[in-house]
């Protein structure tokens, strides 16, 4: 039996994994420690709490960061600030956790005796695609103090394993989506909306696309670098398929009977990247990994989880047409 610390693993991509781990990994331990900010929530891993150890503390914490990894086997490191618009409107709370939390957790992780370190990265780091699709070695041009504080934690977690031999593996997650994402990301914010026949406010010309990619696909990813050879490496995990907004507002209102009349355009945002399109050769070659999940029947799935579990997410807002009004209307 392994034990298998998961820090930020009660928000969407992180509790997405904590499921399929422990299906995967029925014998294993799962430890969460998470800081319970905003986005993260009990809820996430309602039905399974029996199954896992909760912390509920952050990455300043060096006792119990030491504690946790002291024990722990393998580390998958999710926690993070995440929103690009929040990281605008106020950029400190992304330095605080996305850059000194993942320095800290790393210097507690190169004094313990850990199998492998998985850092969960970002396709932002890239920012406007140069050429498609964008392999790993794409430049690196973030474009939003989120995307330039993920790659500073991309880049620390490299320089731990070149100098101190930290086996860390980086997985550059393109734009994820499917039950449990907080609604002010694109697909549960415009699902929402629209069930409640409220307008989709779309950034611009709605023509910004993002390689979407379902969770549990992603998941199968992340556990597969348990046992591959890919320390030391960067890792694209992708569609190689691009969809822009404006196509993502008509698929949801179609599949839930409403009229593209909701769609309204928008000032665009600062710093705002048009396009980004992962190569997967890599994760091909390296994982033997490759998605499952055609974006059309993903969406599909998301929305009728978003339909049929109001419970989940009634209590983020008393009043929806305000849900994240002044930060949401991104392409994820």
């Amino acid at each position: 039996m392994a034990n298998i610390l998961v820090t930020g693993g009660l928000g969407f991509m992180g509790s997405s994994f904590v499921r399929y781990a422990l299906e995967k990994w029925p014998e294993d331990r799962i430890i969460i420690l998470d800081a319970l900010t905003y986005a993260g929530r009990r809820e996430n891993i309602a039905g399974i709490e029996d199954k896992v150890d909760l912390v509920i503390d952050d990455l300043k914490n060096w006792t119990i960061m030491s504690k946790l990894v002291s024990k722990a086997d393998v580390v998958f490191h999710f926690a993070a600030q995440t929103h690009i618009d929040r990281s605008i409107v106020d950029p400190v709370p992304f330095v605080e956790s996305n850059i000194i939390g993942t320095f800290n957790l790393l210097e507690v992780s190169r004094r313990s005796n850990i199998e492998k370190f998985v850092y969960v990265s970002s396709s932002e780091i890239y920012g406007t695609a140069v050429r498609i699709p964008m392999e790993e070695d794409h430049p690196l041009n973030p474009q939003s103090p989120y995307a330039a504080t993920k790659l500073s934690g991309d880049r620390m977690c490299y320089a731990y394993h070149m100098t101190y031999g930290l086996p860390v593996t980086i997985i550059r997650a393109f734009n994820n989506y499917g039950p449990r994402q907080f609604p002010e990301k694109l697909i549960p914010y415009f699902t929402i909306r629209a069930l409640h026949n409220l307008r989709l406010p779309v950034y611009g010309d709605g023509k910004y696309s993002r390689d979407y990619l379902y969770v549990f696909d992603f998941c199968e990813a992340l556990a597969r670098t348990r046992e591959a050879r890919c320390n030391g490496e960067a890792i694209n995990v992708s569609t190689g398929r691009d969809i822009d907004v404006i196509s993502i507002a008509r698929m949801i209102l179609k599949h839930l009977g409403k009229s593209e009349e909701l769609i309204s355009h928008v000032a665009d945002r600062p710093g705002h990247v048009r396009r980004l399109v992962g190569d997967r050769k890599k994760a091909k070659q390296l994982l033997d990994w490759e998605p499952k999940t055609k974006f059309e029947d993903g969406i599909a799935k998301t929305i009728d989880w978003y339909e049929d579990n109001s419970w989940w997410w009634k209590p983020l807002s008393r009043n929806i047409s305000e849900l994240q009004e002044h930060k949401s209307r991104s392409t994820g």
